[in-house]
């Protein structure tokens, strides 16, 4: 991930829509994750109610996250909000079932790497 990254989204939660121009200067930046791209592409579609491309690109962003969960969750988040706009329920459900799947199986990742540390431990 990029460190400028974080900062980013920190500001987008704090100002919303008048963090516009800091998001334009993100996506000029050549070394940007695609996946990162493609998720302030659609923070922008979002600005402008354009949500059949922010759609779009949400989809795209998902198919380019390459082991990054942070951008993962963000646009999916993203995602259950733009079908929320186009009142899109069965999307939302498929959405919502994408994410209790993956929350269960980071949660038994976790599980599984804390008895892993407590059998060395232990031993």
């Amino acid at each position: 991930m990029n460190t400028k990254v974080p900062q980013v989204i920190d500001v987008l939660m704090k100002y919303g829509s008048f963090a516009r121009p800091l998001v334009n200067r993100a996506l000029s930046n050549d070394k940007l994750n695609p996946a990162w791209e493609e998720y302030f592409k659609a923070i922008r579609y979002d600005w402008q109610k354009e949500y059949t491309l922010e759609l779009k690109c949400v989809e795209r962003g998902i198919r380019r996250c390459r082991g990054d969960q942070t951008v993962k969750y963000l646009l999916l988040s993203l995602e259950l909000s733009v079908l929320q706009n186009l009142k899109d329920r069965k999307g939302i459900d498929c959405t919502l079932f994408i994410i209790t799947i993956l929350i269960y199986l980071l949660n038994n990742l976790y599980f599984v790497i804390v008895q892993e540390l407590i059998d060395k431990k232990i031993r």
